[in-house]
């Protein structure tokens, strides 16, 4: 199985566009704003890639004031690909088990999880098999509440995966706390999160530096 999906080497070709429009006001807490990322592109054997494929994503990330001293955080992620999946049997104390694996290259398959994707899981660790997954939805929601000048207090949730089958896509939820801290050198989150569909999973720590309509 390791040899089929990483022993070889893909050369891939793809044309397409790609969409970045990022929208930001003010500074400290009063950041608002909203941030759209978008592509579509095609490889195809026709003009040399190894592999025919195509992919659609598109993220959006918003940010409003409520009050003085209150704000919500909005994301949302979606991507499609049409890509080949390939069947592999694997031998388990219970007998064979069958699993499906894209044979999208590796830098392209969708991976979910992490301080920017779904909190309380690792970086990356959601999708099918653990190897990245044809489909990918990701939601968020963030209150949070300006406690001192330039110290807040926030709460989330959030919830998506990465998946090949639209008919089950197995989303994993997480929630927790974080403290933001405006500094001169951007906004300093430290986020402890929950993964809510792991059988003791533990708490994850999160440390990020930067606005989070990045």
């Amino acid at each position: 199985l390791i040899d089929d999906l990483f022993g070889d080497t893909t050369h891939t070709v793809a044309l397409g566009m790609d969409l970045d429009w990022p929208v930001i006001r003010g500074s400290g807490f009063a950041t608002t704003g909203h941030h759209e990322r978008a592509w579509a592109f095609t490889a195809n054997e026709a003009w040399g890639s190894d592999k025919d494929f195509s992919q659609v994503y598109l993220s959006s990330r918003w940010n409003h004031l409520l009050g003085d001293r209150w704000k919500i955080l909005l994301r949302g992620e979606a991507g499609w690909s049409d890509a080949d999946l390939k069947e592999f049997e694997l031998p388990s104390t219970n007998g064979p088990t069958t699993i499906l694996a894209t044979e999208l290259p590796y830098r392209y398959s969708f991976k979910a999880g992490g301080s920017q994707s779904v909190r309380g899981y690792g970086y990356n660790r959601l999708s099918n098999n653990g190897i990245g997954s044809n489909h990918l939805l990701v939601g968020s929601a963030e209150l949070e509440f300006l406690l001192l000048d330039q110290w807040s207090l926030a709460a989330f949730y959030d919830i998506g995966n990465a998946f090949n089958d639209w008919n089950d896509p197995r989303l994993k939820r997480g929630a927790g706390i974080g403290i933001r801290w405006y500094s001169i050198i951007g906004s300093v989150r430290l986020d402890a999160a929950q993964g809510l569909d792991i059988q003791g999973n533990p708490w994850e720590i999160y440390l990020t530096i930067g606005t989070p309509l990045q």
